[in-house]
């Protein structure tokens, strides 16, 4: 007995579903069966063969025109510092921070990585151009965290490196801004303007959970004192 009749059984009047004794049934060696496809690379390759001659054509333009050889290596430098750029603070181009905004949505603040820190009297020149004070307070609509937004933003386009802070007063959230000056430290400045009074609303605030939150005018003007407490801090986030 060949090993082709030992190993499957055949049933003179048709096939059988009935199992060999052995490990294999007949069926599974039908002819008709269709064996596994092997995957098809033609994409993979085309996607190759259009990467380098792209490639190709960039560094024919590079060598060509100088011009066009310092915008790509501008570039270049760009998206690298976008993708792995980390402050002094581990701080990324891209932060996402519990915003206190009305949505109560998180946000993502952007970092500018060649913003620096800046001194006391930088800081000060910088929070008496700034304009974000100046806007209202709208409930449900421009809150503190909208203007802790705007002047961390402002503050990194124009070069200085600045923390978006939430605090808990009493239960509530609220946003203000953190600066590391290179001669004063850690300041924390509050620039919303939640009320009528002096023509700069910008404020400096000392923050320590169970301290009350106290912010003084940055520049008094008569008739205007400092605001009164606004409730005990019970924790504090910075975001850089």
């Amino acid at each position: 007995m060949g090993i082709s009749d030992r190993d499957y059984t055949h049933d003179p009047s048709g096939y059988s579903n009935s199992r060999s004794p052995y490990k294999h049934h007949w069926r599974n060696f039908s002819p008709n069966r269709r064996r596994p496809s092997k995957p098809d690379n033609h994409k993979f390759r085309v996607g190759i063969i259009i990467l380098i001659f792209l490639t190709l054509i960039l560094g024919i333009l590079a060598f060509k025109f100088p011009t066009f050889r310092n915008w790509l290596e501008s570039e270049y430098k760009q998206i690298k510092i976008r993708l792995f750029w980390r402050g002094e603070n581990g701080e990324s181009t891209l932060t996402m921070v519990n915003a206190a905004l009305p949505s109560s949505l998180d946000i993502v603040i952007k970092n500018n990585p060649n913003a620096i820190n800046p001194s006391w009297n930088q800081l000060l020149k910088f929070l008496e151009q700034d304009k974000t004070d100046t806007y209202p307070y709208i409930e449900g609509k421009f809150v503190c965290g909208n203007f802790a937004l705007m002047l961390h933003d402002n503050a990194e386009i124009a070069g200085w490196r600045c923390a978006y802070v939430t605090v808990y007063l009493s239960g509530v959230c609220h946003a203000l801004n953190a600066f590391k000056t290179t001669d004063s430290g850690l300041v924390y400045i509050d620039c919303t303007n939640g009320y009528q009074g002096p023509s700069n609303m910008d404020h400096i605030v000392d923050l320590k959970n169970g301290m009350e939150y106290l912010p003084k005018n940055i520049f008094p003007e008569e008739k205007w004192g400092n605001t009164r407490s606004m409730g005990i801090i019970s924790d504090i986030s910075i975001y850089w």
